[in-house]
């Protein structure tokens, strides 16, 4: 047995033998509903400018580990640049596992604490 959804119930209410005024409010319901539930494959330009926010710093992060003699902790490449000063290690973190699983930047393990690399 499958969920019933709010639009199911008013498609099946509209196939009841009811007054003209009455199927018009469910149609329009219905409808409602259907446009509420088809998502927006938009882009905000909010989120167009974080994601070319981000760009950015996986660029930066990219040329401190080509420049990095061994393979660095997050935290030292947040040290390791001032680019990085109001950005919370977090932040980068997230950065730096969007690399990994780009497989740009690879992840090694250096006395149980995570290090990173070029790939």
């Amino acid at each position: 047995m499958t969920k019933m959804t709010y639009v199911d119930a008013l498609n099946i209410a509209l196939t009841a033998d009811l007054s003209q005024e009455v199927k018009d409010k469910l149609t329009a319901l219905r409808d409602a509903q259907v446009k509420r539930n088809q998502k927006s494959d938009k882009i905000t330009p909010k989120q167009q400018a974080k994601l070319d926010a981000d760009a950015v710093l996986a660029e930066q992060v990219k040329a401190v580990l080509a420049n990095a003699t061994e393979p660095m902790t997050v935290s030292a490449i947040k040290d390791a640049d001032e680019a990085f000063a109001e950005v919370k290690v977090q932040k980068l973190s997230a950065i730096v596992r969007k690399l990994l699983l780009a497989n740009e930047v690879k992840r090694d393990e250096v006395k149980r604490k995570a290090v990173f690399s070029l790939a």
